[in-house]
């Protein structure tokens, strides 16, 4: 039998203030699912669209309300430079007012790559690219793979060295973070190894207030870091429901409710915004609203959540109604 929600309630959970999340559809066209494997999602709430980053072919597709795919661009047209070389796509965004923003990676001639900011427009044609300008020296290797926009700036993640720098819509440099250096993992242990190791990141989100959200898989935990620079971290590693398997991508409302996607459970977890365990929806399987490895998320204006998979499973769609 296909169920349409799919609840797993905590006995700690708050009555009254538990959401409902119910399966809605998968993003399509209008020949079926589309079996994206594990692609980066981006909402453009003041537009209601869905972008859809796959790097597997390095396209960037556009869906509405609905689910459906509107538009869908390559970078076999967006590479119309004749003799330079290729741009592949990383990640998108979009700006105020409503031009698209691609995080791109070259590969010149003698195979090494470089990244790249470039503005487009709704259709992403080329308008111009964005020059990172007064970028400090201890930021100056990073090669980043993820890209968010919130108030005006663009926010450039390093996953691997769990670097981040913070440009303005110029390309002026405005503020970095080192985040292992936030988390303490600098120091060394009491055998004198350093305490980074492979701790690395999957993704990050900006809450309303500003704040810096991601998790580590390898520690277990979700991560807070305010602009003032202030960690707080929640989350325990385990099996029952409200325990972190490998926690990947995490994203916050506007009620400032967090969730948490966990590749390892194959569950979406919920948590207020004092960071207590709510409930969590989804479980390992086939039917329409299980997962396989859930890695990325995003949720719109509406408490829709959208949630890529392994598997080439495509993004699958929530609908959370809060009882309150």
């Amino acid at each position: 039998m296909i169920l349409a929600a799919f609840i797993l309630q905590s006995p700690s959970a708050i009555a009254g203030d538990t959401p409902d999340a119910s399966f809605l559809f998968k993003l399509s066209t209008f020949s079926g699912v589309i079996p994206y494997a594990m692609p980066k999602i981006y909402v453009d709430g003041p537009r209601n669209e869905v972008y859809v980053i796959s790097t597997t072919d390095s396209s960037v597709g556009i869906y509405n309300q609905s689910g459906m795919e509107t538009y869908r661009f390559t970078n076999d047209s967006f590479n119309y430079d004749s003799g330079s070389s290729p741009e592949y796509f990383s990640d998108a965004t979009v700006d105020a007012d409503g031009n698209i923003v691609l995080l791109i990676y070259t590969l010149n001639p003698n195979n090494q790559m470089s990244y790249g900011v470039e503005l487009c427009n709704y259709r992403g044609d080329k308008i111009k690219k964005i020059e990172i300008k007064g970028l400090p020296e201890k930021f100056s290797k990073i090669f980043p793979t993820r890209l968010k926009y919130r108030d005006g700036l663009f926010y450039l993640a390093d996953l691997n060295t769990m670097r981040l720098i913070v440009i303005d819509e110029e390309g002026v440099y405005k503020d970095g973070y080192e985040l292992p250096l936030l988390m303490g993992l600098d120091k060394k242990d009491n055998k004198g190894r350093d305490k980074m190791g492979d701790v690395g990141m999957v993704d990050f989100s900006i809450d309303k207030d500003g704040s810096i959200l991601f998790t580590s898989p390898v520690l277990g935990l979700a991560y807070s870091v305010s602009p003032d620079r202030q960690v707080t971290s929640f989350g325990r590693r385990g099996s029952a429901p409200g325990r972190f398997g490998v926690p990947s991508a995490i994203v916050a409302d506007a009620k400032g409710n967090y969730y948490v996607a966990d590749t390892l459970r194959c569950v979406v977890i919920v948590f207020d915004k004092d960071k207590n365990f709510v409930t969590e929806f989804g479980g390992r399987g086939y039917l329409p609203g299980n997962f396989i490895g859930p890695k990325m998320l995003a949720i719109d204006n509406k408490d829709r959540v959208y949630i890529s998979q392994l598997a080439n499973r495509g993004v699958s769609v929530y609908q959370l109604t809060w009882n309150n």
